[in-house]
């Protein structure tokens, strides 16, 4: 995990250097554009290769989690908050509700499945997260179900 802290924060660093660069260039509607394309593509690999684990531990999920709430609040410091990441980067709220449920229980998730938080994700993307993140129990079999039930 330190790695890809350290990976983070490079990242960080280099669109960071890259945005001060163009602020005083670009327009700002521009600006937005590049700056949110950039990041988008830098969350989407960060998104596919949490989606791509087959087992994440405890300890994995709550260091992934500091990663990915890394390259959110740089996203945020550099589009003027939330709001600006949002309407900026196209993965915005799939990104966020990556991070979140990094940290989240199945009771957590379970809860926030009607309410319609993870509707960014397919059901087969659920799926297989909670699968990684949490062992196998009656619970979590009724989660997956509850998924399964809303394709």
């Amino acid at each position: 995990a330190g790695g890809d802290e350290e990976a983070a924060r490079a990242v960080v660093g280099h669109v960071e250097a890259l945005a001060r660069a163009w602020r005083g260039v670009l327009q700002r509607s521009v600006y937005n554009a590049v700056v949110g394309q950039l990041l988008d593509e830098v969350l989407c690999i960060v998104a596919a290769r949490a989606l791509s684990v087959a087992d994440i531990g405890a300890d994995e999920a709550h260091d992934a989690y500091r990663v990915l709430g890394t390259l959110q609040q740089a996203a945020e410091a550099l589009h003027d908050g939330r709001a600006g990441a949002a309407a900026s980067v196209p993965m915005w709220d799939k990104f966020v509700a990556l991070t979140d449920l990094m940290e989240f229980s199945l009771s957590d998730i379970a809860e926030a499945l009607p309410k319609g938080r993870f509707s960014k994700f397919s059901a087969d993307e659920m799926i297989a997260l909670i699968e990684a993140l949490f062992e196998d129990s009656d619970r979590r079999r009724s989660v997956v179900q509850s998924i399964q039930g809303m394709r």
